[in-house]
């Protein structure tokens, strides 16, 4: 195959990568049912931001409610107020938009961090690369916080990288601190700050950097949800030690490199030749990852910031490579491309075991499967009377039910013996749910992160009302 004819499938393979990117986009904002997890956990403290109530309310083992708010305020502060702003077609389309914000922040801090090295061309080409990455376009719609918070450190880096000035220092150490503040995890441009001070010797810019870092820190402590500090240390500590696992790690970095080999052999290497301040910024962003992949529910959003680095420093060799190996270059480039192209699965089974839906269509995009099946869940629950326990905390709330427990958080500290499971098994036996949906096998519905004692318990004291999809409903008798 010539040059021309491999260059053509690239232009066209970018140009199908746009669509379906693009169109993702649009209908994740749009779908009116939360994505997973996550979102439901961000929209409860999203509502509590906006009504005043405590952000890091203390919680007890003895009573319910059991509600764990796993991130730094910001993100749920700022799409409080921007509910207050934009019309609300859903519940979730506030917190989406500010991640759609988060994610052209990040997208416009990649072109000006590649156009310190290349022309307008190859930097924005690295930008649209970034934006088609898979991985980010999976979090780029979700409600929460993973986004905003990247695209303030990739400015952050941006500017600390430039001319070492106090007015661009402060303002990166104000941005590395909002990403901070937005999720904890995004510790890398503060770390990055700290050591190009270090390696200018340069005491004048301590200051502005220690005046914004404090300053916006306290504008953030002093909003009037934080008032508990003993809570906060327990919501963001205390309460983060779940399980870890050496295998769950493996499987999502494989899982993660599987769709960008190219970047990650090629920029892996560029890394290693590239500046101190490249490689300091590559080791700091390998720590949130290292610290946190092997924990229970975490994900593939610790790499977002360790695949903007290798991409980055992968397009920088690309044009060079181009010009001494082209058919090489660009057949390895397309083979790239093809791997981040987001295949939707074929079902094999529409329904199985008594559903009375199927499961959706299992891929990226959120289709009429999966707005079949949430509608008709919200619709089912609202006709139950409450307290709910919900697997889901998305659908209890969509739902107008109030959030009683996250069962993943302490079903999974249950199940390692950090937390007492007597006072929802006393909950379960007295019937005081009247409804509840878990979520897990069609053929028995037994929730995953449930101890298996509460699991059988609940099917002796509940009766099995429907099965919609993965989603089983159960009755008090």
């Amino acid at each position: 195959m010539n040059t021309k004819a491999i260059q053509l499938l690239i232009g066209l393979t970018l140009v199908l990568l746009l669509g379906m990117g693009l169109r993702h986009l649009g209908l994740s904002l749009i779908h009116p049912a939360p994505l997973e997890y996550g979102e439901g956990v961000s929209l409860y403290w999203s509502q509590q931001a906006a009504s005043g109530a405590d952000l890091y309310p203390t919680i007890h083992e003895e009573h319910l409610p059991w509600l764990h708010n796993p991130y730094t305020p910001l993100y749920s502060i700022l799409s409080s107020k921007l509910q207050k702003l934009l019309p609300q077609p859903h519940p979730l389309f506030a917190g989406r938009v500010l991640s759609l914000l988060g994610l052209l922040l990040s997208c416009t801090a990649i072109f000006a961090l590649a156009r310190r090295e290349l022309d307008r061309f190859w930097a924005g080409f690295a930008s649209l690369l970034f934006l088609l990455n898979p991985v980010l376009l999976q979090h780029a719609v979700l409600m929460r916080p993973d986004l905003l918070a990247l695209g303030c450190s990739l400015w952050s880096v941006q500017l600390c990288l430039g001319k070492p000035n106090a007015g661009r220092f402060a303002l990166a150490a104000g941005l590395a601190t909002l990403a901070f503040w937005s999720k904890q995890s995004y510790i890398t441009a503060l770390l990055l700050l700290g050591f190009r001070l270090i390696q200018r010797k340069q005491p004048r810019l301590l200051l502005p950097m220690l005046g914004s870092l404090l300053g916006i820190s306290l504008l953030c402590m002093l909003h009037p949800s934080l008032r508990n500090a003993g809570a906060t240390w327990q919501h963001l500590v205390t309460l983060h030690r779940l399980p870890w696992s050496g295998a769950r790690m493996l499987e999502l970095i494989a899982s993660w490199g599987g769709l960008q080999l190219f970047w990650i052999a090629l920029g892996a290497g560029c890394v290693c030749t590239r500046p101190h301040v490249l490689k300091a910024y590559a080791l700091f962003a390998l720590i949130p990852p290292l610290l946190s992949l092997g924990i229970a529910g975490s994900g593939e959003a610790y790499l977002l910031e360790l695949s903007a680095i290798l991409l980055l420093t992968a397009v920088s060799l690309l044009p060079g490579l181009m010009k001494k190996n082209p058919q090489i270059s660009y057949l390895l480039l397309l083979l790239q491309l093809l791997l981040m192209i987001p295949l939707q699965p074929a079902p094999v089974f529409t329904r199985t075991y008594g559903q009375e839906l199927s499961g959706g269509s299992g891929g990226l995009t959120p289709g009429q499967a999966e707005r079949d099946l949430s509608r008709t869940l919200i619709s089912e629950l609202q006709r139950q009377d409450s307290p709910l326990l919900s697997s889901s905390p998305g659908y209890a709330l969509l739902s107008e039910h109030d959030l009683q427990l996250q069962v993943f958080q302490f079903g999974t500290l249950m199940q390692s013996g950090a937390w007492s499971a007597e006072t929802l098994q006393q909950l379960i036996l007295n019937h005081d749910f009247a409804c509840m949906l878990l979520q897990g096998n069609a053929e028995e519905g037994l929730d995953p992160y449930l101890p298996a004692e509460l699991q059988e318990l609940i099917h002796r004291e509940y009766t099995l009302s429907r099965v919609l999809g993965p989603w089983h409903v159960y009755l008090r008798p």
